[in-house]
């Protein structure tokens, strides 16, 4: 998001801004892009390989401590 030296066409909302670049209305617009982000990002197949790999080796861990012996 840029500044431009021109203001926005549209009629003052409220305290000067415009319903779409009124700060509450950016903010609001912001943690949803976020929050879709993080949804998006949790599917990643990546991200999904990652964890699987991540708990593998936990689950080794924990076969190699009842049996005994430390885990490489």
């Amino acid at each position: 998001m840029g500044w431009h030296d021109h203001q926005c066409k549209r009629k003052p909302w409220k305290d000067g801004f415009c319903k779409q670049h009124h700060p509450t209305g950016v903010a609001k617009r912001e943690e949803e892009k976020e929050k879709r982000y993080q949804e998006k990002s949790a599917r990643d197949p990546w991200r999904l390989l990652q964890n699987a790999l991540g708990r593998i080796k936990d689950l080794e861990a924990e076969v190699a401590r009842l049996k005994g012996k430390e885990p490489k």
